[in-house]
C-alpha cells in the first residue's frame, strides 16, 4: 500500500465513524461506552467532530507532495492511534468501556502500523 492510499482509506474510516458520533452518538457510542448521562453524549459528539477533522486533514494530505507535512501527519496518526489503543485498553480494564472496544483497538492498532508502514517511505531533504 502507498502512502497515498493509506491516507485516503484511514481518512475515510475517521470521516466515517466521525459522521457516525456526531449524529447518532448513543447509538455508535452505546455499543463501546457506558453512557451515564446528557455529558457522555455530548462527549460522544465533540469524539465525532475530532475524527472528521483529523479524517479531512488525511484526507487532504493524501495528494501533497511535501514530505516534511507528510512526515507530520504521519508520525502523529502514529502516536494518536497508540494511545488511543492504550486508552481503550485502560477503559476496558476499569469497567467504563465494553468489550466491544476490542475492535476500536484493533482498529488503532491497524492504522497505527499503516502510518508505521507509510512513514519509512517519505524521504525529506534532511533525511
Amino acid at each position: 500500500m502507498n502512502t497515498r492510499s493509506y491516507l485516503f482509506y484511514a481518512g475515510l474510516v475517521g470521516v466515517f465513524f466521525g459522521v457516525g458520533y456526531l449524529l447518532f452518538p448513543i447509538l455508535i457510542g452505546g455499543m463501546v461506552w457506558k453512557f451515564t448521562g446528557g455529558t457522555d453524549v455530548m462527549l460522544a459528539r465533540l469524539c465525532g467532530a475530532i475524527l472528521i477533522v483529523w479524517g479531512g486533514v488525511a484526507m487532504l494530505m493524501r495528494d501533497t507532495t511535501d514530505a516534511i507535512s507528510l512526515r507530520a501527519v504521519l508520525s502523529m496518526t502514529l502516536v494518536g492511534h497508540l494511545i488511543i489503543a492504550v486508552l481503550f485498553l485502560l477503559g476496558m480494564n476499569n469497567g467504563t468501556i465494553t468489550a466491544m472496544g476490542w475492535g476500536n483497538v484493533v482498529l488503532a492498532i491497524v492504522l497505527g502500523a499503516g502510518a508505521a508502514y507509510c512513514l519509512p517511505k517519505v524521504r525529506t531533504a534532511f533525511a
